[in-house]
């Protein structure tokens, strides 16, 4: 993994461990400490192609550090909250 400063996570660790001088090994975080307790989840959500503001929608999960990106789900929002909603596929003319 390349750090957004450039070099590797080893070379990090080095430096961190030559900088203590104990010989004990710090981690530092490689965008600082002010970035440790962001979110590391993005979601993308839209409106079914289409739909009106009451239309379904779809999530995707675009990015996240635990779980694989592009799984998505269809929900509704309704008076009694959010509903799970099964898109139909819409089968080609008979022709």
């Amino acid at each position: 993994m390349v750090a957004a400063r450039g070099g590797s996570e080893q070379e990090r660790e080095r430096e961190a461990s030559s900088r203590s001088g104990s010989g004990l090994r710090v981690l530092v975080p490689a965008l600082g400490e002010v970035w440790r307790s962001q979110v590391h989840t993005r979601l993308v959500l839209q409106l079914a192609p289409g739909s009106g503001p009451e239309g379904p929608r779809q999530a995707v999960l675009a990015a996240s550090s635990i779980s694989v990106a592009g799984a998505s789900a269809w929900f509704t929002i309704t008076a009694a909250g959010l509903q799970d909603y099964e898109p139909r596929l819409t089968s080609p003319a008979a022709v």
